[in-house]
């Protein structure tokens, strides 16, 4: 198996971002891969936030790794599936999810 990664370019003041399937890191991280190409592409725009984040950070309450607000919006703009995290109430980080879903990058192109 493995985890499945997602590459992310978003900007957090104009809200506005770009999410590409990008399947396994290491399978799929080179220089002329469909998602490493459309992040340098972006970037040569203008400078966005970039993010490489997979889907596992549901399975163990990672979200604990991610105190940033910029970090949670890039985490945002692909994982929107929070019923997957177990007992969120009874966790310390239940404010920051409630933030974070509130606060989401819905433009996404």
């Amino acid at each position: 198996m493995g985890q499945i990664f997602h590459a992310c370019a978003y900007d957090t003041e104009e809200r506005i971002c770009c999410t590409v399937d990008a399947d396994k890191f290491h399978a799929n991280c080179f220089s002329y891969s469909g998602a490493v190409m459309t992040m340098h592409y972006l970037l040569r725009q203008k400078p966005y936030r970039v993010m490489w984040g997979g889907n596992y950070i549901e399975l163990d309450n990672d979200l604990k790794y991610f105190p940033r607000f910029e970090d949670l919006l890039g985490l945002s703009t692909y994982h929107h599936d929070f019923d997957k995290f177990k007992d969120l109430k009874n966790k310390k980080i239940y404010n920051e999810i409630k933030h974070w879903a509130m606060n989401n990058v819905a433009d996404c192109i």
